[in-house]
């Protein structure tokens, strides 16, 4: 309660303002509100490695156009909220995987709040039972983990697809480079913000 406090609207992108569910914000312009009850799961927007990769999200899929199709998965969700902001900018289907039970459950609640329940599907398992191919995957997760799935995430990433990483601090930023900066990966871009780093790779066509 003490820290629903601090959590208030906040722009985080050119397009996306993050609100908690409590707060009133008035959308003006090209705002895409976003609405957001934590509960104990992680995501508000606040965290530079969340803004990050909503930046980066925004960007692919403005950039892509409407003529794309976008089937995005969200790994490791925790409220729900980059999952929620791919589908509010415009992603068709949208699958978010958590292997917290609480997070699933909070990220299906916000799903509702945001009435992007005939895009978002939201599901407790772990990556290596998702099905399927994606035109973007979002993790941000850590480093650590982020090698550990490297494969996974590269199998179920479509060929011209993007991936976006990020929950990496700079001192494993070596680390993920040797990793990441595979054969069939090509880096696109990286954001920075104090001491985290969200990477955007985009895999080759053949």
């Amino acid at each position: 309660e003490q820290w629903k406090k601090y959590f208030l609207p906040l722009r985080v992108s050119k397009n996306i303002v993050v609100k908690p569910t409590w707060e009133r914000y008035t959308a003006s312009g090209h705002d895409i509100v976003v609405e957001i009850d934590p509960g104990m799961a992680f995501g508000t927007g606040q965290h530079p490695s969340t803004r990050m990769c909503i930046e980066a999200v925004e960007e692919i899929i403005l950039k892509g156009g409407t003529d794309r199709t976008w089937h995005v998965l969200d790994v490791g969700c925790g409220t729900g909220i980059l999952g929620i902001a791919s589908a509010k900018l415009g992603a068709q289907k949208v699958l978010c995987i958590d292997i917290d039970k609480k997070a699933v459950e909070i990220s299906r609640e916000n799903v509702l709040i945001n009435a992007v329940q005939d895009k978002v599907e939201v599901r407790e398992t772990d990556l290596a039972q998702v099905k399927g191919s994606f035109d973007l995957i979002v993790a941000n997760l850590t480093s650590k983990i982020l090698i550990k799935l490297r494969p996974r995430l590269l199998e179920l990433l479509k060929k011209d697809g993007f991936l976006v990483v990020s929950g990496i601090i700079e001192q494993n930023a070596d680390d993920m480079a040797r990793h990441f900066y595979a054969t069939d990966l090509l880096p696109e871009k990286s954001i920075t913000e104090k001491e985290w780093i969200c990477y955007i790779f985009r895999k080759k066509r053949s």
